[in-house]
């Protein structure tokens, strides 16, 4: 009988044990800076970061919202908010993600608009975000972590975030997984055959279009300054766009955008995209035009950039 109770303690006790370690581990390591409670010298901008910009971010905001927010892709995400402040005396925060779609631009607005009183919107959509068929959206998961705290100690994904953060702090391996290194020929033109995940199957969003006029009758009740730009990109991408017979779409969302809110568009043959050099691959500018985009959006003065 005492070796039958035993078993049954051993049965309960086992898996309890597990959950509390887990809870403990990721309160400790706290991947995300949910907390804020422990310092444990975790390079979290590194391994956290990388492994999940949206909730990385969400977070951060969350901790502290700043009035004044750029939204986006990598196009995006690569402003410097401190550079910005120079340019314009207001703080900014940067909620732009890697690899971020129209759909998380649209939700990440709400979310920061229901945690603070907004100033300045700065959206940046490319048209191959401008894709109905392009429907990925990971920042309501991000923000289910956030509303509930105990699936996010409990989550599995967080543990092993929180385990890459120590690992990377004891062996100073990262285990998060990053592009291969490769030329930036080799990567250009593999970027390039990318068009057809974007362009092969498109489709209008017309989805897309009514909520942002949603976010931009919000921001006029509001008193909220909205710009929608559209960063440049290399003409070897440009080309992709009557490559894929996509032409009169395109015209449409340049015209669209133009009807929702002041847009500025770098997205067009000019000095910047006829040259290589400017860029690091067909969709992503260098630091050059970077300083140069930031000038012309923040600092009023238009250059290269046209106001549609």
């Amino acid at each position: 009988m005492i070796s039958h109770k035993r078993f049954v303690l051993s049965v309960i006790a086992v898996p309890f044990f597990i959950v509390c370690s887990v809870f403990l581990f990721n309160y400790v390591v706290d991947p995300f800076n949910m907390n804020g409670v422990f310092d444990l010298g975790l390079n979290k901008q590194l391994i956290s970061f990388k492994a999940d910009y949206r909730l990385y971010k969400a977070i951060a905001f969350a901790r502290q919202p700043e009035p004044n927010i750029i939204l986006g892709d990598s196009r995006m995400a690569h402003f410097d908010a401190g550079p910005i402040q120079q340019e314009t005396g207001q703080v900014y925060f940067n909620n732009a993600y890697g690899g971020g779609t129209a759909y998380e631009i649209i939700d990440t607005f709400w979310l920061c608009a229901g945690q603070t009183k907004l100033k300045n919107v700065v959206i940046g959509l490319n048209f191959n975000l401008f894709n109905a068929e392009n429907k990925l959206d990971l920042v309501p998961q991000a923000k289910e972590l956030i509303d509930d705290k105990q699936k996010y100690y409990f989550s599995s994904t967080i543990t092993k975030i929180s385990f890459y953060n120590v690992y990377y702090r004891l062996f100073n391996i990262n285990l998060v997984s990053e592009n291969p290194k490769v030329t930036k020929a080799v990567f250009w033109k593999v970027q390039l055959q990318r068009t057809s995940d974007y362009y092969g199957k498109y489709r209008y969003p017309a989805d897309i279009v009514r909520e942002l006029k949603k976010i931009k009758q919000y921001c006029d009740k509001n008193g909220i300054n909205l710009v929608i730009i559209i960063p440049p990109t290399h003409v070897d991408l440009q080309r992709k766009v009557d490559d894929f017979g996509l032409r009169p779409e395109y015209v449409r969302y340049k015209h669209d955008l133009a009807g929702i809110a002041r847009t500025i568009d770098f997205d067009y043959p000019n000095e910047w995209t006829r040259d290589y050099n400017m860029f690091t691959d067909p969709y992503h500018f260098n630091e050059k035009v970077r300083e140069q985009i930031l000038k012309e959006v923040w600092g009023g003065k238009l250059c290269v950039g046209r106001e549609l």
